[in-house]
């Protein structure tokens, strides 16, 4: 059992306490695992998780609202969401309308995952492997560099001390 609490962006650090200390606290008494997030972080994830259903193809503005009226808050809940409770929701109607929405929601993350992990892998190439103004590749910060034979010598000596 697990709640998320929402609390005004000023009183977050009271509501978690020194090191955490009420929420643990308040999950003791109340026997539910707490997850304590600001307004605004809340705000923001209902914001994205919104825009990620009207980003969906065959999703218009009325169906994603209707959705986010039942509880369904982003594409990836519409992708793990029972046909049987989308029926019930006004403007899917059918099982065959459901089964489409869930796949195309499924499809939709997956895509958006396949991106964001080539967009991480790019980045550490690019901190890896950084280019100078001309385009050429600089110095390796991946220790791919040749020590010269005095510097081999030295970690040789330092590692037979050990």
């Amino acid at each position: 059992r697990s709640m998320e609490v929402i609390v005004p962006d000023e009183f977050l650090p009271i509501a978690i306490g020194k090191n955490g200390q009420n929420v643990r606290l308040a999950s003791k008494l109340t026997k539910w695992r707490l997850d304590v997030i600001s307004e605004t972080r809340y705000s923001e994830a209902m914001r994205n998780g919104y825009d990620s259903l009207v980003a969906l193809p065959g999703v218009s503005i009325s169906m994603a609202d209707a959705l986010y009226e039942k509880g369904c808050f982003s594409a990836e809940e519409l992708g793990n969401a029972a046909v049987e409770d989308l029926i019930q929701i006004r403007d899917v109607g059918t099982t065959e309308k459901a089964e489409k929405l869930i796949k195309t929601a499924k499809d939709y993350v997956a895509k958006i995952k396949e991106v964001e992990a080539t967009s991480e892998e790019e980045l550490s190439d690019d901190l890896i492997e950084p280019t100078n103004q001309n385009g050429s590749e600089t110095s390796s910060l991946s220790g791919d560099q040749k020590d010269s034979g005095e510097e081999a010598g030295n970690e040789e000596n330092v590692s037979e001390e050990d």
